[in-house]
């Protein structure tokens, strides 16, 4: 509430500032009195709210004051799950693919939620769900390799993500594999892929904070692909 009163407020004293102006520079000092009422209620529409930069009369070399600021009793939608994931949606998200297992016992998953928790010591950071199939072989195995998926892998995203039902090793087939270091599987043709040793897990609520230790990195060609709003976007280079 207190940050919605200083936003009013400052509205006010724009609004103030900007009658004033006018006044002065068109009009001259005796239309002061004459302007009073208008005065008065750009003051107390300001103070319920009602921004200068949405109003219908607003004057052509009027000044455009962002005030389009969420709190906490203008809120629309509920604190759950839907409501999160609809929120967010709306981040664009770089598309990786994290691998892990070797042979028959490959499986892997499709994240947005890889990153670098830290440049020096090199760690990356990824989050998996505790009920999937790779957070338990990252844990037997001891390793995963973030592979970045480049601007023509939007297809190699769905099939890790499980579409048509494929699971495990069938969520390789169709692309080139190797290893770097680890022992984790690697995707050839990845925009960039990152080995990483498991270093520590942080089991919490649904997920798991996967961190790992960097051994080998591999830069590829390409563009790139990024998740939004549940599409898939690819930006060539």
């Amino acid at each position: 509430m207190l940050h919605k009163r200083q936003q009013q407020l400052s509205c006010a004293a724009v609004s103030f500032s900007w009658l004033m102006r006018r006044l002065d520079e068109d009009m001259g000092q005796p239309a002061i009195s004459a302007n009073a009422p208008v005065l008065l209620k750009l003051l107390d529409d300001a103070s319920m709210g009602k921004f200068l930069n949405e109003r219908s009369d607003r004057m052509p070399d009027q000044p455009y004051v962002h005030t389009d600021v969420m709190n906490s009793d203008g809120a629309d939608l509920p604190v759950n799950a839907d409501g999160l994931k609809c929120a967010l949606r709306r981040m664009s998200g770089g598309v990786s693919v994290i691998t892990t297992g070797q042979g028959e016992e490959r499986t892997g998953a499709t994240v947005t939620s890889a990153t670098a928790l830290s440049i020096e010591p090199p760690c990356m950071l990824v989050s998996l769900n505790r009920s999937s199939s790779t957070w338990p072989a990252v844990a037997r195995f001891g390793h995963f390799c973030v592979n970045i998926l480049g601007d023509a892998h939007e297809l190699l995203a769905g099939q890790f993500a499980g579409q048509g039902g494929l699971t495990g090793a069938e969520r390789y087939r169709g692309a080139k594999w190797t290893q770097l270091i680890s022992g984790a599987p690697v995707l050839q043709d990845a925009a960039a892929a990152i080995d990483c040793e498991l270093e520590e897990a942080i089991e919490r609520h649904s997920h798991v904070i996967v961190l790992g230790r960097v051994v080998g990195i591999c830069i590829g060609n390409g563009g790139s692909l990024v998740y939004r709003g549940g599409r898939y976007f690819a930006f060539a280079e």
